[in-house]
């Protein structure tokens, strides 16, 4: 990540052309939104009778899709747990399932702000990274709890903020 970003970026400000540039953060920014999608569950409802999972489903019935729960299934993600960003290289999208990877949910609901949305998390990504580096504290452990739309942690998320030297005119 850091290379890539002082490559791309060579210390100056990213801008949407240059966002573009940056494919291995926004490999980064997939897989966390895989680990920790921003809405965890969401509500659909069944246009004409289906079958899911061996249930019937009848026109009208609710169903809840969970991006946590697909995005952490073993079937679709090798050590689902693990933080992979070459999960998202252009070879395994194509080969991985169009549904397996849903943060911004799909279809004529998904969410409107889905492309900005990427977009701004590489450029603060890119940006945060060549003033910081940003590490969990050994032995602090992240956890979720009481969802309610999104996930929130159940307690504070400790870090080490260190400042990164700047050498450019752009300071």
């Amino acid at each position: 990540l850091d290379a890539e970003i002082a490559t791309v970026l060579g210390g100056g400000l990213p801008d949407a052309e240059s966002a573009e540039a940056l494919t291995y953060t926004k490999m980064v920014v997939d897989e966390s939104l895989r680990m920790h999608p921003p809405i965890w569950i969401f509500p659909r409802a069944a246009v004409e009778a289906d079958t899911l999972g061996g249930y019937g489903i009848e026109p009208g019935s609710s169903i809840l899709l969970s991006p946590l729960v697909s995005h952490h299934n073993p079937r679709h993600w090798e050590n689902p747990l693990a933080f992979d960003p070459y999960r998202f290289t252009p070879q395994a999208i194509k080969e991985r399932p169009r549904m397996a990877y849903l943060p911004f949910g799909s279809g004529p609901r998904q969410c409107v702000g889905n492309f900005m949305a990427l977009l701004e998390l590489r450029i603060i990504v890119a940006m945060v990274n060549q003033r910081f580096r940003i590490s969990r504290i050994p032995g602090t452990e992240l956890r979720y709890g009481s969802p309610v739309i999104s996930l929130r942690p159940l307690k504070d998320v400790m870090v080490t903020v260190t400042p990164r030297e700047r050498s450019t005119a752009t300071d």
